[in-house]
Formats: C-alpha cells, structure tokens, sequence
C-alpha cells in the first residue's frame, strides 16, 4: 500500500504552529502515522536539499513571520512532542519547547524594526541594529541576539542552531535577589543599569559564545552595532528603556 505523504502549504503551516527554520525548507506530513505516539510525532522537516533534520534541535520559521520556535527530532527524523528530553526540556503537543511557566519559547526576528516592547517597558535600539538582531523573552529576562541563526555543524551533520549574544537584559524583584546572582559570578560584563517600579535591572553577557560560526564581515558588524548602542556610554542601554 502506497504512504501518503502530505506536504504542508503555507496556510497550514500558519495554522498548525508559525513556525520556520534558519534554513531553507519544508514542513512533511506522514498521516499514516499516529499523531503523537511515545512522544514522537508524524511530521517531519525536510531541507531543500531533500535531507530530513534528524537527531537535532532547530529553531524553525516555517511561514517566514520572523517567529522561531525550538524543535526536537528524534534519531530518524520525526519532531518529538507531548514528552520531555533527556536533558529536561519539556515539549509540547505541538512540538515547541515550552519555558517554566508553560508558555512557548520564542525567538523573534523583528523586520525592519529597532523596538522591542516586554510587559514592563519598550527597548529601543539605535537604527543601525535593524535586520540584524532577534530576541527571546524568559521569567521577565531579555535575551538580544545577532541575527541570523547558524547551524552548529558536528562531524558534517547539523547538531542544533546557534545564536551570538549580543546581551543580556535581567530583571529582579529585590536588590537581594539581584545581588545574591552578581555573587555567583556567572555573566560577564555585569553591569547595574538602574530600577523601577520596584525591578532592578542589570545588563550582562554569558560566558560563553557562538562567535566563531559567523563570517569576518558578521563580526565587524556586531561591532559596529555594540558601539552603536553604547556610544561610550555605560548606560547605553538604561537611557534607551521606555517604561510603561
């Protein structure tokens, strides 16, 4: 009996879960197959190449919205779903990894855009940053990347995508909180930035970096956009927060 294969168009996609990859591609569906079974689902992706994403997790825009979310393959190249990873990532029905509180973890790529707006206040960065960074919010955490997304390549296969920082924007309840975290010595470039509305805030990077799989010409411009943003300033990034 012949399989049937469903290839999705981009109205489905969109309603299924809007989601894309850092590479070119397409989300397959194998209707013969239960939906979600053991925690692996019937769809799924398939590079323009005709290779399947396999043994990996990527961030994925299928529709082109600029809205990536993280997705799990098993071994042979089937999104997992409605279960946990070995290492504790919980993954929803719909096969996007889920954040401590439930929610759907998200990294945007705005177009054309400097603004970042979080429920507590609008970060505007300098012009020179558009097209060229994505963000991803976590417990009222801003995480700001370089954009695009790269592939981390091991052995010649892709492994999962990664993302250089550009920084990192915390935010406490107590000056006690945010202190007890400083002490822990785990960010670089730790910088207080201010507070408001009884939130501390600081601005850090991790300490660790994905830099080496970009290009030259990408490293000349993530500096141009650091020295952009900060102007000398240490309190570039505080003068630059609208709260609302």
């Amino acid at each position: 009996m012949k399989k049937r294969i469903k290839i999705l168009s981009s109205a489905i996609i969109i309603s299924m879960c809007c989601f894309s990859t850092a590479f070119a591609g397409q989300w397959i569906q194998d209707q013969d197959r239960p939906a979600v079974k053991d925690g692996v689902s019937n769809w799924r992706w398939q590079e323009d190449d005709g290779a399947f994403a396999a043994d990996c997790d990527l961030w994925l825009d299928g529709n082109r919205d600029g809205i990536y979310e993280n997705y799990f393959f098993s071994p042979d190249g089937w999104m997992l779903a409605d279960t946990v990873t070995e290492y504790g990532q919980k993954i929803g029905t719909d096969g996007g990894k889920r954040l401590d509180d439930g929610t759907v973890s998200l990294l945007t790529a705005p177009k054309d855009s400097s603004e970042i707006t979080t429920p507590d206040y609008t970060l505007t960065l300098p012009d020179s940053w558009k097209n060229h960074y994505c963000y991803s919010t976590n417990g009222g955490n801003l995480y700001v990347n370089f954009y695009p997304v790269k592939p981390l390549i091991i052995d010649g296969k892709v492994r999962s995508s990664v993302t250089q920082t550009m920084f990192w924007l915390l935010q406490f309840d107590s000056r006690e909180e945010m202190d007890e975290t400083s002490a822990l010595g785990m960010h670089d470039d730790w910088k207080y930035l201010g507070s408001h509305g009884g939130k501390y805030y600081v601005s850090c990077g991790p300490t660790d970096t994905a830099i080496e799989f970009y290009t030259d010409e990408e490293r000349k411009m993530m500096k141009q956009m650091d020295n952009s943003l900060y102007s000398g300033e240490s309190s570039g990034i505080w003068n630059r927060m609208d709260f609302h």
